[in-house]
Parts: structure tokens; sequence; C-alpha cells
């Protein structure tokens, strides 16, 4: 004899059913979830391994076109506030027994073994942590490839697309990612610190058409926002009238969260190094001027 099943107990039955559906749907989905997280982490593991050894294999092309390696970073131990001066692209020459046409022909050698590697690469940046190729391109495509051409989440650091280097220009504007791992410009907020920047105040910047040493005189954030009180219009710095270039450098030097002390004039040759930050109409930056 059957028993019978009251419409109470079927309801029983069927919310019972409803729910262990309801759980295996939700162990489906966290499953699925944390699949995806370790694909994407697995994925940003090897991106930054990747970029490393990009970045590893162009430095030793770098070393092997005949230039001696700054294996030291410009300003490790060495005070240069209040000036710079004590540390001069002559002496750095001097120090490596080159006169300056051996040292262009150096330079060209180099850039020429670089390029072939990537016609892009138009420079080469050096300071504290940062030991890299620039690149040059538009503005968009090193967001997410790296100097190999490669497709890199770390991108590259690369010169504004609007800048001419053989021109010799009164601004050099270059580009990196603010990536958490410090990778690229990741570590440009160090300079905010005074004691840091102290330390490390030089940057070298070279080029086919140059070499050059630069002294930071700002570390700070300015915004895109025309309304906002560190509003810097960027490209007024490459303005050919002396009075505007002034103007914008005025306001880069006031953002500084430190002091350093070097007098700027609207005559001076600047490297400005820019990334992100939290709010999207904000840049972190590091200027410097040429000495």
């Amino acid at each position: 004899m059957k028993k019978m099943v009251t419409g109470y107990q079927w309801q029983g039955r069927k919310k019972k059913r409803k729910q262990e559906f309801v759980v295996a749907a939700l162990i489906v989905v966290f499953t699925a979830i944390l699949i995806f997280c370790a694909i994407q982490l697995s994925d940003y593991q090897a991106q930054q391994r990747e970029a490393k050894e990009s970045d590893a294999s162009l430095r030793a092309i770098k070393e092997n076109a005949g230039l001696p390696s700054f294996t030291e970073a410009p300003g490790e131990n060495v005070s240069i506030l209040p000036s710079a001066q004590s540390v001069s692209s002559e002496s750095f020459l001097e120090e490596n027994n080159a006169g300056a046409e051996d040292e262009a022909a150096i330079r060209a050698s180099r850039f020429t073994a670089l390029q072939e590697r990537n016609p892009d690469i138009v420079g080469w940046l050096t300071m504290d942590g940062i030991d890299e190729a620039v690149v040059q391109r538009d503005n968009v495509f090193y967001l997410d490839h790296d100097a190999d051409l490669k497709r890199n989440i770390n991108g590259a650091l690369f010169l504004d697309a609007i800048i001419r280097l053989p021109n010799h220009p009164k601004v050099i504007i270059i580009y990196g990612h603010n990536m958490h791992s410090g990778a690229k410009f990741g570590s440009l907020y160090k300079f905010e610190d005074e004691k840091y920047l102290q330390a490390h105040q030089l940057i070298r910047f070279e080029s086919a058409a140059d070499r050059g040493e630069y002294e930071i005189f700002s570390a700070g954030t300015v915004s895109t926002d025309k309304g906002a009180e560190n509003y810097l219009d960027i490209f007024a710095l490459t303005s050919e009238e002396e009075g505007e270039r002034m103007n914008a450098l005025q306001t880069i030097a006031a953002v500084s969260a430190v002091d350093c002390k070097v007098d700027v004039k609207g005559s001076d040759v600047i490297l400005l190094l820019i990334t992100c930050v939290d709010h999207d109409e904000e840049r972190r930056i590091v200027a410097a001027k040429k000495i």
C-alpha cells in the first residue's frame, strides 16, 4: 500500500530540491570564479616575468654595443642638494676616456643595435630603480605592449608622440604605467620623500641625438582639470614662448612635495616623467632640468 504524500510534504521536498540546486549552482559559480582568478594571476605573473626578461635582454644589447652600463644608479651615494654640478656629462665622459666624437659614434652604434630589435626605440632612461629603453610610436600602442613589441600589461616607457628628439626639443615627456609591482613608473612616488629624493636626484636620458644628465626640481601631482588648483597644461612646455613655458614650470615647481632648492628657467631643457594615480584627472610627475 503506497504511503500518501501530503501537500505539505510535497512542498517540503520541492523546497529542498530547490535549495540543493541553488547550492550546486553557487558551487559551480564560485569554482568558475576561482579558476578564472587563478588563470588571471598566472597570466599576470607570466607577463611580469616576460617584462623583466625583455628589459634584461635589451640591456644586454645596450651593453654589447660598446657603451658602459650604468651599474650604479645616478645619484647613488651622492648628495647633490642644493647643487648637482659636481656630477656632469663632461666628468662622466672623462671617467670613461671618451672624447665627444668617440662618444657620439658609440652612442650611434648602441641605438643602431637596439633599433634592429625594435625600430621604435628612441632613448634610454636611467635613474634609481629604472634602466630601460624608451620607445615612441603613437600614445596608445605601448600602453599594453613592451619594448619588444609583445603584448604586456606593464606596457613600456614611451616618449610623447609630438616630441622629436633629433630636433633637440626643450621638453622630453615620457609616460609609463604606475604598476603596483613597482615596474615602469610604479616607483615615482618615492621621489616625494625628501631623503629619498636627495639621495637619487639625478636622472640620465640618452638618445641617438644626445646624452644628458638631469637634476630633479619637482616631484608631485598635477591635474588635467582646468578648474583644479594644481592644473597643468603639459604641452605649454613645448611652446616657443619662454614666458608660457615659465608659467608651466612655476606650476610644476609649486606642486612639488619636496623643496628641491633648484632654480629653473624658461630656457632650460626639461625632462618630464608622467604616470597615473588613483584619480583619472590627476597625474604623478617627476620633473628635472638638464645640467
